[in-house]
Formats: structure tokens, C-alpha cells, sequence
């Protein structure tokens, strides 16, 4: 049987991931069927890799240091209360940056929870830990990947990059609690992204 690859060390994976994933565009045909082959192959390779990965165990210890940001982030509180304050401060600074990122934000963020309810309830997978049949795909990490992507299209460079650390540290999180398999992890991350990039608008 081959060595279990501790979580951990899927967060360079996770941010690959999302550079890899294509931003959807008006192209041609076989550039939009290229993207979502893209996109298939990430989310299969995912799947062929599912008991490959292991749960870390690092509840504890430094490892905590890892996975306790990674549940903040990819938590529904963080991102939408965040996308709030964000909201409440372009309003009353009447800084227009932070209200259209704030909107692009909701929108985001809202159209990625309706997805990710609509594929929990179709598919029906059950979570590694047993709890639920609310595995598939991993709404913590989708949202995480929304947000990271609505910010990197609208600032780039460093935001965007210190944006999809954070969300994939939300996905590594996700994996070492047990709570999701890779390709739970992988398919939120790569529907967040698709999903903010479509909704995201370029200042």
C-alpha cells in the first residue's frame, strides 16, 4: 500500500490549483472546451488520489498553527462578515474600491454557496468522518477560493497570491479535520475560483 502524504503538504498543491484553473472567457469553443478539460482533469486527479491522503492529526501541537487560520478562513462568519465590513466602510468612507469589491464579493460568495448546496444535495457523498452525506464539494474551500479570486482579479500581485495561500490553507484545514477528501477539497477550489473569476470585475 502506498505511504499516506500528509494534508499539509497539499497547500503549494492548492494554490497551483487555482492558478491552473482557467478563467472562463468569451473565447471560442475549443478554448471554453480546453478550460473545462482543464478543470476535469484537476477535480479527477483529485478523486484518483483521494486515499493517497491522509488526516494529519495536527489538532495539536504546531501543527495548530497551520489548521486553526485555515478554519477562520474558510469559515461562512469570516467571509461574508468580512465582505460586510468591507461593504459598511466603502459606505461610509464613500470609497467606491471597497464598495464594488464588497458587491462583487456578495455576489460571489452567494452564487458559490447556492452551487455548492446544489452538488451536496445531488451527490449525496458521505464525509470521511461519517457525520453527513454533505461531503461533496467542500463549501468552506469554495468560498475561500471565491473571495481569493474576486480579490486577485480586482488587486493582483500580492493580495492575490497572500488571497489563495489563505483559501488554501481553508482546504488543508478541511482535509486534516476530517471532514472532506482531496477531491472534495480540490472540486470547491477549483468552483470558487471559476465562479469569482465569472463574477469579479476588473477596476
Amino acid at each position: 500500500m502506498p505511504r499516506a502524504l500528509p494534508a499539509a503538504l497539499l497547500l503549494p498543491a492548492l494554490v497551483l490549483a487555482s492558478i491552473l484553473t482557467p478563467a472562463p472567457s468569451r473565447a471560442s469553443s475549443a478554448t471554453l472546451l480546453r478550460e473545462s478539460a482543464i478543470a476535469a482533469g484537476l477535480i479527477g486527479t483529485a478523486f484518483a488520489l483521494d486515499g493517497a491522503v491522509k488526516r494529519d492529526g495536527i489538532d495539536e501541537g504546531p501543527g495548530e498553527v497551520i489548521e486553526e487560520p485555515g478554519e477562520v478562513v474558510g469559515a461562512g462568519q469570516f467571509v461574508f462578515g468580512g465582505t460586510a465590513v468591507l461593504g459598511a466602510f466603502g459606505l461610509i468612507t464613500g470609497d467606491r474600491e471597497a464598495l464594488h469589491t464588497a458587491k462583487d464579493l456578495a455576489v460571489a460568495l452567494t452564487a458559490t454557496s447556492a452551487a455548492v448546496w446544489a452538488l451536496k444535495y445531488t451527490t449525496h457523498r458521505e464525509r470521511p468522518d461519517g457525520s453527513n452525506h454533505y461531503s461533496f464539494p467542500s463549501g468552506h474551500t469554495a468560498v475561500a477560493f471565491a473571495a481569493a479570486s474576486v480579490i486577485d482579479k480586482r488587486y493582483g500581485g500580492i493580495a492575490g497570491w497572500g488571497a489563495y495561500t489563505a483559501a488554501a490553507l481553508a482546504g488543508e484545514a478541511r482535509i486534516a479535520d476530517n471532514h472532506h477528501y482531496l477531491s472534495d477539497v480540490v472540486a470547491g477550489a477549483v468552483l470558487g475560483t471559476v465562479i469569482g473569476h465569472l463574477v469579479a470585475h476588473a477596476p
